[in-house]
């Protein structure tokens, strides 16, 4: 009798054991119960966190997620995707993560997109939301472009409703490397620069500039050897 009782009390406590090591191992899946939480390893199911680091709880196994085309994060309150990408749900079920909602990369299921970006629902394309300013408005502006040199590159014509929307939509456009803008009225010029050398004494040279500070600045960081430029010879 005290034989029975005791292979019965042995047989409860290794089922035991056994259940308690899977730990999350369920669904007919197959995970290594001596390395619960990483990856390969069964799911924790006393914690509101599954896995350890950048894994997620798959049918009872800890498996990487958070790249491209990889499952997304379960973090237990919310789901994420590493930076760029964003998680979506696909047709089998699956939360997965995509490059999508980042500018200039496709709208993410239901016309969404990350940080402050507009979906355009013509291209499908997210877009920045100050360029929903370049489809147009009441008044003409003109908008400058200079290099890093200050020296004057070009002018961009724009039509929107106030100068502010025009300066919006300037920025989605591409600027020459260090470029920055002159908001509008911008007036490009030809500026007749007098160029003080070390080694060919002093030259003339047309200097194109939004303004008087601006033409000296382009002159001098053009110039080699100029120790000095001004207006008049």
């Amino acid at each position: 009798m005290k034989n029975s009782l005791l292979n019965c009390i042995l047989l409860v406590a290794a089922s035991a054991v056994i259940a308690s090591g899977c730990n999350g191992c369920g669904g007919g899946s197959t995970c290594d119960n001596s390395r619960i939480a990483q990856q390969g390893g069964c799911c924790r199911t006393d914690s509101a966190t599954p896995c350890d680091g950048s894994l997620t709880c798959n049918n009872g196994a800890c498996t990487p997620c958070g790249a491209a085309g990889q499952q997304c994060c379960n973090t237990g309150v919310t789901e994420t995707c590493a930076a760029g990408l964003s998680c979506e749900l696909q047709s089998s079920g699956l939360h997965t993560c995509n490059d999508c909602g980042g500018l200039n990369e496709r709208c993410c299921q239901g016309n969404r997109c990350e940080n402050t970006f507009t979906c355009n629902t013509d291209t499908n394309r997210c877009i920045s939301a100050a360029s929903v300013h370049c489809t147009g408005g009441a008044n003409h502006y003109v908008i400058g472009v200079r290099d890093s040199q200050l020296c004057g590159q070009s002018t961009l014509d724009i039509n929107a409703d106030t100068p502010e929307q025009a300066l919006e939509c300037a920025r989605t456009m591409p600027l020459p490397p260090g470029g920055t803008l002159i908001p509008a009225p911008a007036v490009l010029q030809t500026f007749s620069m007098c160029l003080s050398t070390t080694t060919m004494g002093v030259q003339r040279r047309n200097i194109r500039a939004f303004s008087d500070y601006d033409a000296r600045q382009c002159a001098l960081n053009t110039c080699e050897n100029c120790t000095d430029a001004r207006f008049d010879c």
